[in-house]
C-alpha cells in the first residue's frame, strides 16, 4: 500500500521513541508504530535535545529531514504527533494555528493551562483540524463502544466506581479519570473523605486516596479511589459499575479490558449476577499500533479519534472539582 499521509513526530523521548527497540514485536512508542502503519510516511522528526534526534535517527535509521522544533513547526502534515513535555503542549498546538494539519495527536494532559487549552482547542477546530490526547486505554479493542453504550444508558443506571492507581493523581489518575468521563459524564464531583495523600516520586503531584460523589444524570454515585505507593507497587484498574454491565480496564501482565454482562434474574429474589462477555489482552504490547491505525482510519474518513481533546478536557474538569 502507498503511504497516503504526510507525519511529523516531534518528541523522542519515552513514548515518542525511546521505549522500543527496532528487533521485537512490541510496539510501545509513536515513532515505531508510525512506521509501522503503511498509510503513514514520516516526513520529519524533532525533539529539543539534538543529540536525543541524532540517536534516533541512527537506532532507526530515519531517512527523513532530523530537524530542530522552530523548523519542523513550520512544515505542513496531514497528522503531527506531539509527544513532549505537559508544559509545551499548549504553546505547540497553538503553533500549529499557522499551518493547521489535519490531525492532531497529542500526549495526555493537554496542559494545565484550561482557558488556553479551550481556546487553541477551537482554533483549530475551526481550521478543520481534529485532535486527539493519547489516553491510550481508550483504543482497547472495544472499550470505546462499550464507553459509548454506557454514556448512551445502554447499560442502566450506574451504581458505583472502584479504582487503584499509583505515580500521581493528575499523572497516572487521569487516565482513570478520562475513563469515567467517557462512561459516566457526571456533571459535578465532591470529596467525601480524603486519606493522607502519598508523594510517591511525581513533583508537585501526590498520590491521593478519596471516597468522591459523582452526579451523574441527577443521581449520586459513589466512586472509590485508592492510592497506592508507586515506591512499593506499580498499580492501575478501574471498575465501573452498571445495573446491566460492569466493565473493568486493569494493568495485569500487559493492559486488559473486560466487559461483564448480566445473565438474567439469578432468582430467589436475587438480582442480576454479572458474567464476563467479552475479554481482550494486550499481549505482547502493540496497542499503540491500534492508535495509530485508527487515526489512519480518520483520516481516510472511515473512523473517529477514540480519546478527543474535548473529552481530555472533561477529565480535567473532573479532576480540578477534586483539587486539594
Amino acid at each position: 500500500m502507498k503511504a497516503r499521509y504526510r507525519v511529523g513526530l516531534i518528541g523522542l523521548g519515552g513514548i515518542g521513541a525511546d521505549y522500543d527497540t527496532p528487533e521485537d514485536d512490541a510496539i510501545r512508542t509513536h515513532l515505531k508504530a508510525c512506521l509501522a502503519e503503511p498509510r503513514f510516511e514520516l516526513c520529519a522528526v524533532a525533539d529539543a535535545d539534538q543529540s536525543r534526534s541524532a540517536a534516533a535517527a541512527q537506532a532507526w535509521k530515519l531517512d527523513c529531514p532530523i530537524l530542530a522544533p522552530p523548523e519542523f513547526m513550520q512544515r505542513h502534515y496531514d497528522l503531527v504527533c506531539i509527544a513532549t513535555p505537559t508544559a509545551t503542549h499548549i504553546p505547540m498546538l497553538q503553533s500549529l494555528l499557522d499551518r493547521p494539519p489535519r490531525l492532531v495527536l497529542c500526549e495526555k494532559p493537554l496542559g494545565e493551562d484550561r482557558v488556553a487549552a479551550r481556546t487553541v482547542l477551537d482554533g483549530l477546530s475551526k481550521a478543520g483540524t481534529v485532535v486527539a490526547v493519547n489516553y491510550m486505554r481508550h483504543w482497547l479493542p472495544g472499550l470505546d463502544d462499550w464507553l459509548l453504550a454506557a454514556g448512551a444508558g445502554s447499560f442502566g443506571r450506574p451504581l458505583a466506581v472502584n479504582a487503584r492507581y499509583s505515580r500521581g493523581f493528575r499523572n497516572n489518575g487521569s487516565h482513570l479519570f478520562s475513563l469515567v468521563a467517557a462512561a459516566l459524564q457526571p456533571t459535578d464531583a465532591l470529596v467525601l473523605h480524603e486519606r493522607s495523600p502519598v508523594n510517591d516520586g511525581v513533583v508537585n503531584d501526590a498520590t491521593r486516596s478519596l471516597l468522591i460523589e459523582l452526579t451523574c444524570a441527577g443521581a449520586a454515585v459513589p466512586f472509590w479511589l485508592l492510592g497506592i505507593d508507586g515506591r512499593r507497587q506499580t498499580a492501575f484498574g478501574i471498575e465501573l459499575l452498571f445495573e446491566d454491565a460492569a466493565i473493568v480496564v486493569e494493568d495485569r501482565d500487559g493492559i486488559r479490558a473486560r466487559l461483564d454482562r448480566a445473565t438474567g434474574t439469578f432468582g430467589h429474589g436475587f438480582a442480576n449476577e454479572l458474567r464476563a462477555s467479552v475479554e481482550f489482552h494486550d499481549a505482547p504490547p502493540r496497542l499503540l499500533a491500534t492508535v495509530w491505525s485508527n487515526l489512519a482510519d480518520c483520516l481516510d474518513g472511515s473512523g473517529r479519534p477514540a480519546c478527543t481533546g474535548a473529552l481530555a478536557l472533561a477529565a480535567a474538569d473532573l479532576m480540578d472539582r477534586l483539587a486539594a
